[in-house]
Order: C-alpha cells, then structure tokens, then sequence
C-alpha cells in the first residue's frame, strides 16, 4: 500500500492532500482513486505529473516497495496561460553542476522556440536584479539554470508579477526542482520545461516571507541555519564535497551547539499560545530537503500549494539524536514527539529571541536576527512544472 499525495485540483476532488491506495503500478492506483472519486478525477491526474521520491515518473512505474507517490495535476486551478514569447536564461557559471557545454544546449534548445536573452550573474544578489528588471521588461518567462541559491533569488524578483520561473537544476541539491518532479538531468529539464511552457502550463503557488526575503520551501531558525552557516565557510567545490560538508555541519551543529541546551527563542505560530523552543523549521514541502537520493521530511504534510508547516524543536537530546534521525529519512514520526510541536497550514510566525540567532532560507544563510516574523503570500508566484 502506497501513500498518495494529491495537489491542488486533485486534492480538492478528494476532499484530502493523502490517501492509502492498494495497488500494483500508479496506473492502478489511478484507476481505484477513478473508481472512488469520479471520472474528473481520473481525467485530471492522467493529465498530470507523477512524482516518486522526488523524481518524475510513468504511470506504468510499479509501486513495489514504494512508500509514497505524488500525483500533480497539469495545471494548478486549472487555467493556462498564454504561450511564452519573450524568455530570460538566467545562469550562475560557478554553479556546483553548471557546465559550458550543456548550456550550450540548453541555450540552442531554447532560442529555437522562444526568443531568447541570455545573462550569467556577477555576484551574490544579481540575479534577483535580473528577475527583476525581466519582470519590468516585460518578459514572459525566466528561466534560472543554478541551484537553490540563485533559484531563490529569482523568485524574490518575480513574485508578485506575472511572469513567470522556470528551473533547470544545476545546484548541489536541487530541492525546489525536485519537489516539483523536474529531473535532475539539466538536459533533460529543459526539454520538459520546453513542452510544458509550450502547452501553457504553469501554475500559481504561494511563497513564505521572512522578515522581507521571501522562500519556496525552506526558513530555518536555528539548527539548520547554523549548519548553512558552516557549509558555506567550506567553500565546497563539488556536489559531493558539498554533501559531505552538508552531513557534517548538520550532525555537528546538532550534537555540539543545540543537543542539551535550554529554549532561548519563544516562538508564536498564528493566534497559538507562544512556545519556548531551541529551534524552529518552516517548511513548504515535503521532503523539506535532500541528502544524497533521500529526503528529509522535516514537514512532513507541507505542500507547495499549502501554507507554513511549522516544526518547533523545544529541546534536543544527545540520547534521542539517532532515533530523530531515523525518523527524519523515514516515518515523520518525531512531530509527535513530545519535545516537538508541530503546525499545519500555517499563515504566520513570529520569533524573539533572548540571543541573536542564524536564519536560513531555501538552503541560504543569511545571517542573523534578534527577532523575525515570517508570513505566507498565496499565489504569489508563477511556476512552470
């Protein structure tokens, strides 16, 4: 039995974002979701994408083993949109899987269906000038070839406009393109990318707000930020140097800074009682990252169409670090730990802290804060996926 998560009109259809389904392949399990919520339902999702550990699928894929399938239908709320004229390339040439070569390609594939403009950032922020200025200028599409960093970036110039992001991974880690079934080959990406902006397909999702930055899947106070903080003093130059340097400074970060110490940030989530905490994660996803091939179900009932799912970490054991772990790749059991809580859906969080703390978002580090409130903008960004 597979758990399914359905999005958007799907979900709607089915009155719920999951549901357990027998079945051998995805195709049966689309016929018994057929059966149970009407031929709308049947239409819709085989118009769709699957998503299977966070990698595109076939609707002939067997699900043996398969904990969870995601099924996304082909356009959020159902309405296109017009066919991309104008379209921006925005590339960061340092990035960690970024090659001349295959952009090339990309660069070719592009230019043969849309006109295309090409431009590679200078430095940490230009490509959020560029989102930007695209958006004033009135092009229809930016299409960012980086990771998470550059990626995010962009969509602090473009949310809230019309035009709209398209992503070809090019990152160490890649979480928003995965998320969204993109695969991880940049080649390949693109050729999807190509097909879905043809057809008009894209959809508007929400984005978080921390204190001015906006994110698409990931604000982390504490924990996680200190861990960013570390990653990028290493400077590491490949993906596998950085997913080494990432394991390290997660474990060390934990064991040696969080693991034992008392609350210092109290920590309000919509109108809730306040909350004494050491750390606290606001996903949109799930996974709410990667490590390797596996993701990390930090929030493990957020969606990108949904709102603030909110996990505050009150206090960290050294004894229970491995079981967390376990959980974290596994069940998404620890939200029901009693030194955690955790928010669905949420709209607002706001954090004091009695000491400065780290703040990261979309894997990005950004210093720290003394205090932060941290909001949702419902569809305020266009997504090609």
């Amino acid at each position: 039995m597979a758990r399914v998560r359905l999005f958007a009109a799907l979900r709607e259809l089915a009155g719920a974002s999951s549901i357990d389904v027998d079945g051998a392949t995805v195709d049966d399990v689309v016929r018994a979701l057929d059966e149970k919520f009407g031929p709308r339902f049947g239409e819709i999702a085989r118009a769709g994408t699957v998503v299977i550990g966070g990698e595109r699928a076939s609707f002939d894929t067997p699900l043996e083993g398969v904990e969870e399938v995601a099924l996304l239908p082909p356009v959020s709320g159902g309405a296109s949109r017009p066919r991309p004229q104008r379209v921006l390339l925005v590339v960061n040439p340092v990035a960690r899987t970024v090659s001349r070569p295959t952009l090339d390609v990309i660069e070719k594939a592009l230019a043969a269906d849309f006109k295309l403009d090409v431009d590679e950032t200078r430095a940490r922020g230009h490509a959020m000038e560029l989102a930007r200025d695209a958006a004033g200028n009135g092009y229809d599409l930016v299409v960012v070839f980086s990771g998470d960093g550059t990626v995010n970036e962009a969509i602090n110039g473009l949310a809230g406009t019309d035009t709209a992001i398209g992503i070809i991974p090019g990152g160490a880690t890649n979480v928003l393109a995965r998320v969204l079934g993109i695969p991880e080959d940049p080649v390949e990406a693109t050729g999807l990318l190509i097909g879905w902006a043809l057809e008009g397909r894209a959809r508007p999702i929400p984005v978080g707000n921390a204190g001015g930055r906006r994110f698409a899947f990931a604000c982390g106070i504490g924990l996680d930020a200190l861990a960013m903080a570390r990653v990028d003093e290493a400077r590491a130059p490949s993906k596998e140097a950085y997913e080494r340097a990432a394991l390290s400074a997660v474990l060390r970060s934990a064991l040696l800074h969080y693991a034992g110490r008392d609350p210092d940030l109290t920590v309000r989530v919509d109108d809730r009682d306040p909350v004494e905490a050491i750390s606290v994660l606001i996903g949109r996803s799930n996974p709410y990252t990667y490590y390797k091939r596996w993701g990390i179900k930090v929030t493990p009932q957020a969606t990108l169409e949904g709102g603030l799912d909110v996990l505050t970490a009150r206090r960290l054991a050294r004894r229970s670090a491995l079981r967390l772990i376990v959980q974290l790749f596994g069940s998404g059991k620890h939200v029901k730990r009693k030194d955690m809580d955790y928010v669905h859906d949420a709209s607002l969080v706001t954090i004091e802290g009695r000491t400065p703390f780290p703040l990261q978002v979309d894997g990005d580090y950004l210093g720290t804060r003394d205090r932060l409130t941290v909001t949702l903008e419902r569809d305020a960004l266009w997504v090609v996926a």
